[in-house]
């Protein structure tokens, strides 16, 4: 027999009707059985108070009055998920979307992040007031010293407590595009000095740039960068070196910034 609208099946059951096989086959058929393994198939729209599945299969998903707990979201066959009053052609998620620290996934096409509303991990610090780096020992690096400030628009998922340095405090390890800009003077004169990224204390060799300052007023700009990657509690610091002597170095002009790649 086949499934039945409510109104054709209050027509079988009449007061007075005789209801047969047939048609006790066809009000089987109209409801969902919660035995059945078999696909059902629903013609019309489905409210309910809470909803638990091991699998969700619909080509059109609508979260606009319910809050929803979602564990897993595989994207392979459903054509159209909404949230709010806004759709799309594979995943669209408009209005508040909230998770557990380290469980939101930034969605990617390509490889490449899409931007989702989430803030990346981003900080940017500058200096405030100039201050003398100590030279203890030729060619070898220590941390820039000045009075530094971070942006506030751009402190995300790190923390700034010493010039120049700055602690990562995201859940998940991520890879970070690094890059300093410094103008230095010295206080010797004809001598080369280095800058370098260090990363809990050491140097990224790949980083480190060389600059020759004249006298003691030249002021020698140039710029330093690299990728790295991090998980939570490193360090990222500026270093700084004199190559030829033990003159001590100052920053006259410095900015720093780590983002998310």
């Amino acid at each position: 027999m086949t499934a039945q609208t409510r109104a054709n099946l209050k027509l079988e059951f009449e007061t007075g009707d005789t209801p047969d096989g047939d048609n006790y086959a066809d009000l089987i058929d109209s409801f969902i059985s919660i035995s059945d393994t078999s696909a059902q198939t629903i013609n019309s729209d489905l409210t309910v108070a809470g909803l638990t599945a091991t699998t969700v299969s619909a080509q059109t998903v609508n979260t606009s009055a319910m809050s929803a707990t979602i564990l897993n979201i595989s994207e392979a066959s459903a054509a159209v998920l909404s949230w709010g009053s806004a759709t799309g052609t594979n995943l669209t998620l408009t209005g508040t979307v909230s998770a557990s620290a380290g469980n939101f996934e930034v969605l990617r096409v390509g490889g490449q992040p899409v931007t989702t509303g989430v803030s990346a991990a981003v900080v940017e610090v500058y200096i405030t007031a100039t201050a003398s780096t100590a030279i203890g020992s030729q060619g070898v690096f220590v941390t820039a010293n000045g009075v530094t400030s971070a942006a506030a628009t751009a402190l995300v998922d790190f923390t700034h407590s010493s010039p120049f340095e700055l602690t990562y405090i995201g859940t998940d390890t991520k890879n970070f595009h690094i890059v300093a800009n410094m103008s230095v003077i010295s206080a010797g004169s004809n001598e080369n000095m280095s800058g370098a990224v260090m990363k809990n204390g050491a140097v990224v060799a790949r980083s480190r740039i060389e600059r020759r300052i004249g006298t003691g007023s030249d002021r020698g700009a140039f710029g330093v960068g690299t990728i790295i990657q991090l998980t939570s509690g490193e360090t990222v610091s500026l270093a700084l070196a004199n190559d030829s002597a033990t003159s001590n170095l100052t920053l006259k002009a410095a900015n720093m910034q780590i983002t998310e790649v």
